[in-house]
């Protein structure tokens, strides 16, 4: 037989299957001049009987507790009469045990007015006012304090929100050691939703078992550990409620409620309480992994500039330097500094490159988390540097597996008082208490702004990730390019023949003259020989771009053309000296590319609708987007001189051109590298056009995600 020491403001048994006790507490049966080994191995039937006076509680409970038997039962909780007093009776299941506590009943029914304390649990307002829970808990239970206490990083603890009805010195905002909440009384807390403390005075009560595996660390009538019971009569608290907190499933804190004298409370009230705590628990973590606590206009500007630099830079470090100040500003920091392949880049209140070079080492050697935070920084590690620390805290964000790229925000020292407890010897302990100003340590990060690192985090884990798939692509591309240097070899070999003979016979016939050749004919001839030579430059040059094209790596992102597009007709009108063609816009759509490519796509193609509309005498060109089928759909649409239905098929060979553009420059590549790069793009383009009436372009870019609404132009006008 075994014996463990509980608490006596209540009655414990604990049954098998076979509705033997196994297990009971001393309290209950000391009245009925029963020996101990008696009782254990015998009938709980029989003893019920005793207990329970009345049929009708007696059935009750018998009832209840064989529903046990065979299934799982929720834990449930009744009312009976034991010595003719109301009690309540809890009765719930654990491996192959029953336990049942009984309980007395202090308090009948629940007033309107404790019922009216968890109105504000539906106000949406509330999610983070910890005030507001203190003061509803304090209402209901009527305790001398309930505060809320929040632990740290480090495991020091801060009390964020206070009620209290004794004139003593408030201890909102004060900071305590570690060692006020060792790790063995936030391991009591998990096992229950509540702790409760009835009556420090009270002596405990001896609970009998025959059964090892008997747990009653479920129960409410297990007793805390012993330093903290002896620390609590220590400075006089008698009775006590602890709530633990949770947030993403780790011990975030707990409210407690202290009374400097013995005062029961009913146990409805205590599950109302535990109510208020859970459900502002939930809603505050709710709130906080959705963003919305002080997510402000100005967090979600930055979050929005830092989308439109990452979609106008090929690399992620660039947009995040351009964004250091809002980096800084965003995670309430005196510095940042970003540290990508051993060059630094700085922000604020730094310090010195050696410095952080040394921090870099530190975080590669050391430590092998992403998200690495030390308000005590200075004072933790300032033996390990050479040079004098100018701040305190830092928070350091690995952005990269391989430790080669680190975003590090900094800290200066806030000196603050932090209250110590000191514990000697073993039970009886002794305590001794003392204010502790606490130098070379920073304000920490909180859970808002630790929220936003963590949006921070998952906009550049996409980015970073897409990159990955567009390297992948890459090597698809550069397997393809074998075959088309081949077709660029075939190209140049037969495609120049012609300028190469055009050019030898007018070398033969200038020479067979020797000088006798007249003006005109002299002038035709240096002109044909001219145009054989730019007509060669010409082809080689539009094949290197080619080539170039195909060995760049394209690195995709929202790209907004707006503004692109306009500059586009812009420049083509410059360079065709055209100030008569009329170009409107419709819906501008993002659409998903590298900036590079979707330039040389839109220029080709509206350069080819400037150059065969501008002889027209009223040139139009209409550009406009929509969604179709997952695809962006831009049409460029004008009124030139179309191209001959013969022709439609070829014009995307190289250099094929219509046989109606023999007044008009060009080599006849455009199309065909524009169709090659949308291709990589996984996206098509496809032409429409009438001889004579015009030609409309439509090219297709795959939807890959939802587009910023800041970045969508829905308004018709002229360019």
């Amino acid at each position: 037989m075994e014996t463990t020491r509980i608490q006596k403001f209540g009655h414990l048994i604990v049954l098998d299957l076979d509705l033997k006790i196994i297990g009971f507490s001393h309290h209950l049966f000391s009245k009925l001049s029963i020996p101990v080994e008696n009782i254990l191995h015998s009938s709980a039937e029989d003893l019920f009987k005793k207990i329970f006076i009345t049929i009708s509680s007696y059935n009750k409970v018998k009832k209840l507790i064989e529903s046990y038997i065979d299934g799982n039962a929720p834990r449930s909780l009744i009312t009976v009469k034991i010595n003719n007093k109301p009690y309540y009776l809890k009765v719930s299941k654990h491996a192959n045990h029953i336990y049942i506590e009984a309980e007395r009943q202090v308090k009948k029914h629940i007033s309107t007015s404790d019922l009216n304390e968890i109105g504000f649990l539906f106000d949406s307002n509330h999610h983070k006012n910890w005030k507001l829970v203190c003061k509803a808990i304090n209402k209901i239970i009527q305790f001398d304090r309930v505060f809320v206490l929040q632990v740290l990083e480090t495991g020091n603890c801060s009390i964020i929100a206070e009620n209290s009805h004794i004139p003593t010195e408030p201890l909102e905002n004060k900071y305590f050691s570690k060692d006020f909440l060792p790790e063995m009384l936030i391991d009591h807390f998990r096992h229950s939703p509540y702790r409760f403390l009835a009556n420090g005075d009270e002596p405990l009560q001896n609970f009998y078992t025959i059964d090892q595996d008997i747990d009653i660390r479920s129960t409410q009538l297990i007793s805390l550990p012993s330093v903290t019971s002896e620390y609590y009569q220590h400075i006089g608290i008698k009775s006590a409620l602890f709530f633990p907190l949770y947030l993403k499933g780790q011990f975030w804190g707990m409210v407690v409620a202290q009374n400097i004298k013995n005062k029961p409370v009913d146990l409805q009230n205590r599950k109302i309480c535990t109510f208020i705590v859970q459900n502002a628990m939930s809603k505050y973590e709710m709130f906080i992994q959705q963003g919305l606590i002080n997510i402000n206009l100005q967090v979600q500007e930055f979050q929005n500039t830092l989308i439109q630099r990452l979609s106008f830079h090929k690399t992620i470090n660039c947009a995040l330097v351009e964004s250091m100040e809002n980096l800084r500003w965003m995670l309430k920091s005196d510095g940042i500094a970003i540290y990508n392949e051993g060059d630094f880049y700085f922000k604020g209140e730094t310090p010195s490159s050696s410095v952080c070079f040394e921090i870099i080492r530190y975080l590669q050697e050391e430590n092998d988390l992403t998200v690495y935070i030390d308000h005590n920084f200075k004072k933790s590690h300032k033996d390990k540097f050479k040079e004098e620390l100018p701040f305190a805290g830092i928070l350091a964000y690995n952005v990269d597996t391989n430790k080669d790229y680190y975003i590090i925000w900094f800290r200066k020292e806030t000196i603050s008082n932090e209250s110590k407890l000191l514990i000697k010897e073993t039970s009886p302990y002794t305590f001794e208490t003392y204010e502790d100003i606490i130098y070379e340590t920073a304000v920490p990060w909180n859970d808002e702004e630790l929220h936003l690192l963590d949006g921070l985090k998952n906009t550049l884990n996409h980015s970073m990730m897409q990159k990955l798939i567009e390297n992948k692509d890459l090597t698809k591309n550069l397997s393809q390019l074998n075959n088309e240097l081949e077709m660029f070899t075939y190209t140049l070999s037969h495609d120049l023949k012609n300028p190469l003979s055009v050019l030898k016979m007018g070398i033969d016939f200038l020479k067979s003259k020797n000088g006798n050749i007249n003006e005109n004919q002299k002038e035709k001839w240096f002109s044909t020989i001219s145009l054989g030579l730019q007509n060669i430059q010409d082809i080689i040059d539009n094949i290197v771009n080619v080539s170039k094209d195909k060995v760049n790596k394209i690195t995709k992102d929202t790209v907004p053309l707006h503004y692109l597009l306009r500059k586009i007709v812009e420049e083509t009108k410059l360079a065709y000296e055209d100030n008569k063609c009329e170009v409107t816009f419709g819906k501008l759509l993002p659409v998903w590319g590298e900036k590079s490519a979707i330039y040389q796509i839109f220029t080709n193609v509206i350069s080819n609708a400037i150059k065969y509309s501008q002889q027209l005498e009223s040139p139009k060109i209409h550009v406009s987007s929509s969604i179709v089928d997952n695809y962006i759909c831009y049409e460029v649409r004008d009124n030139g001189i179309g191209i001959p239905e013969q022709d439609i098929s070829h014009i995307f060979e190289m250099f094929g051109r219509a046989m109606n553009t023999e007044n008009y420059k060009g080599s006849g590549i455009g199309l065909s590298l524009v169709k090659r790069i949308i291709e990589r793009l996984d996206g098509n383009i496809e032409i429409s056009s009438l001889e004579g009436v015009g030609t409309t372009v439509i090219m297709k870019f795959p939807v890959v995600r939802e587009f910023p609404e800041v970045m969508l132009d829905t308004s018709d006008s002229k360019g």
